[in-house]
Formats: C-alpha cells, sequence, structure tokens
C-alpha cells in the first residue's frame, strides 16, 4: 500500500509544480482528481483518510487518522 500511495504522491507533487509554474491542462486537472480520488480510497480501506498538502515544496499526501482535522495533519503519517 505504501509503494502504491507512494507513487501517488509523487505523481501529484509533479503536478502541483507544474501548476506553480503556469496553468494545468484539462487532463492534467482530471489525473489530480484522478490521483486525489484514488488515495483517498487507499486510505478508506485502512480506516484512515488523505490530507492532500498541494504546495510543491514537500510531501504531497499525509494519512490521517479520521478523527483529525486538517490543521493538524502534520500529526499523520507523511508519505514521500
Amino acid at each position: 500500500m505504501y509503494d502504491v500511495l507512494k507513487k501517488r504522491a509523487h505523481s501529484l507533487n509533479n503536478l502541483y509544480c507544474t501548476a506553480c509554474n503556469g496553468e494545468l491542462t484539462k487532463r492534467q486537472e482530471t489525473k489530480i482528481k484522478n490521483l486525489q480520488d484514488n488515495a483517498k480510497t487507499l486510505a478508506n480501506s485502512i480506516g484512515m483518510k488523505v490530507y492532500h498538502q498541494t504546495d510543491p515544496r514537500g510531501a504531497s499526501i499525509y494519512l490521517i487518522d479520521k478523527t483529525m482535522n486538517a490543521s493538524n495533519y502534520t500529526d499523520g503519517i507523511c508519505i514521500w
């Protein structure tokens, strides 16, 4: 599971970097949504949820407990 999430995180990070440098194509926007949805599904299958960090200078995916909110995502598991 970690390896799959790691691949999703790297793909998202590349796309977030592209977005930071200019506009995304419709295809790239769709790819981001699909990657985010897939990561959410994977996290849900192990009883967790995903926080997506869109800043390309760091990790893109954090696994957090379902009781946590976005303000404490750094207490979760960084997928890098």
